[in-house]
């Protein structure tokens, strides 16, 4: 490689937002000998709490929305469901007659609730 090539190199990443300063924090983090490694096992129980992978629900209420649509009221056994945003979506699984079925479906409930998800289904 040129001299001018990584001149040049140096020159446009020093232009990127952002670049300097992490290799400063990079530096840094050098010289007092952590990567924060040692939190990486915090970060995924902390994550393991806001995503389960499954939740045990139950129907406690059904509205009749239409006559072709109902919206399911489900709560969960542990309390607070986890956060959701609006337009996310859930995987249902149920037996039905000893069939197990998977479907997802949005939560139509307003994100602000935790101590429920509303499921309208047609």
């Amino acid at each position: 490689m040129s001299n001018q090539y990584i001149t040049n190199k140096e020159q446009l990443l020093s232009n990127l937002v952002g670049y300097v300063e992490s290799r400063e924090l990079i530096a840094e983090r050098e010289k007092i000998g952590s990567d924060f490694s040692e939190d990486k096992g915090k970060n995924t129980a902390e994550i393991a709490k806001l995503h389960p992978k499954r939740l045990n629900l139950e129907v406690t209420e059904i509205f009749q929305e239409t006559p072709s649509t109902k919206t399911f009221r489900v709560r969960s056994a542990r309390g607070a469901l986890p956060p959701f945003q609006a337009g996310q979506y859930i995987n249902l699984f149920v037996n039905i007659d000893g069939v197990e079925t998977a479907r997802p479906y949005a939560i139509s409930s307003c994100p602000t609730h935790r101590d429920y998800y509303d499921l309208t289904v047609k």
